[in-house]
């Protein structure tokens, strides 16, 4: 049993009372008053349909950032070194061998070691940053011994530029020690007493088909 406001005269009276002992009105009909404000009070509320601008804002900012990642993974492909495989079938990737500026003087020559780990492809490129026009050649060890003896030496004629201000050269060379030799030819009267040079040597493994 529970008690209920009668809907007449406000007073408390029981559920199951067939009227209202005060003012004579039927609990029944207000039974049925009460189950219908329970049911309208936890009946399910109606969903707002969805704003259209919100959706079409969103599936615009989902386009724009699918957008982006495909753009910067086809960059980050397009910029990651290639990798190879070299004549020893390990895969390898292009090597820096020389990067940076070096200062020779009037009248002298100063030699660049680099070494090959493997037959490749050896772009060098340099430039006089300021000072005079140099004379490039690359040598092999043997040459520089000679050269460091006073002897005469062998150059590799792939690789020889005289009196350049702008220098590059790309060749196949097989593995081994080697120098790049920097030679000023002037003597630092009517020209500048040194020179600084920039230089970039890079070796590419020749591509070998895998086993």
């Amino acid at each position: 049993m529970a008690l209920i406001k009668c809907v007449e005269c406000d007073k408390e009276i029981s559920d199951k009372a067939p009227s209202c002992p005060n003012c004579g009105a039927p609990v029944a009909a207000q039974n049925g008053v009460a189950d219908e404000t329970k049911e309208s009070k936890y009946a399910p509320k109606t969903k707002k349909p969805l704003n259209k601008a919100v959706l079409i804002t969103s599936i615009i900012c989902i386009a724009v950032l699918a957008c982006l990642i495909v753009f910067l993974l086809i960059v980050h492909k397009e910029t990651a070194p290639a990798t190879l495989i070299n004549e020893n079938g390990t895969e390898t990737t292009p090597v820096t061998l020389i990067n940076e500026i070096e200062n020779v003087r009037a009248n002298s020559w100063k030699a660049l070691p680099f070494t090959l780990p493997y037959s490749g492809t050896i772009n060098i490129t340099a430039s006089v940053v300021n000072g005079n026009n140099i004379n490039f050649e690359v040598i092999d060890q043997e040459g520089f011994n000679n050269l460091e003896s006073k002897n005469p030496y062998g150059v590799n004629p792939n690789f020889s530029a005289t009196k350049s201000r702008y220098y590059k050269r790309s060749h196949v060379m097989d593995a081994g020690n080697y120098y790049l030799l920097l030679q000023d030819k002037t003597l630092g009267i009517l020209s500048e007493p040194a020179s600084d040079v920039r230089v970039l040597a890079k070796l590419t493994p020749l591509p070998h088909a895998s086993q």
